[in-house]
């Protein structure tokens, strides 16, 4: 939450406040106690969960698997994040970078 940053409160906004957040996990099979940089996104939820429970991939246009940071390897797709809303901006992040514009200048 923007917790008054920027004037603000919630996560309906592009700032780094709210689309960059830390994302903790624990489970078998998973190294305890790594850090890791890489960014990931909601939409890579369903597919990373499934192919650590051995489960059929559930690839996505929008969501990329991301199992391979949790075990602790080097990942094997490059992969960006994307944020939007519904007043009509649009966020893509990767690594240190981010492009955002409102979808009335697409």
């Amino acid at each position: 939450d923007m917790q008054g940053s920027h004037g603000m409160k919630n996560k309906r906004t592009w700032h780094e406040e709210s689309v960059r957040v830390p994302f903790l996990v624990a489970g078998p099979g998973l190294p305890a106690g790594s850090v890791r940089d890489e960014v990931v996104d909601l939409a890579g939820f369903a597919s990373t969960f499934a192919a650590l429970c051995g489960l059929p991939s559930l690839r996505s246009p929008d969501g990329t698997p991301f199992a391979d940071c949790l075990l602790g390897r080097p990942r094997s797709i490059p992969r960006f994040a994307r944020s939007e809303d519904e007043s009509g901006w649009l966020m893509v992040r990767e690594g240190d970078w981010k492009l955002v514009v409102a979808r009335a200048d697409l």
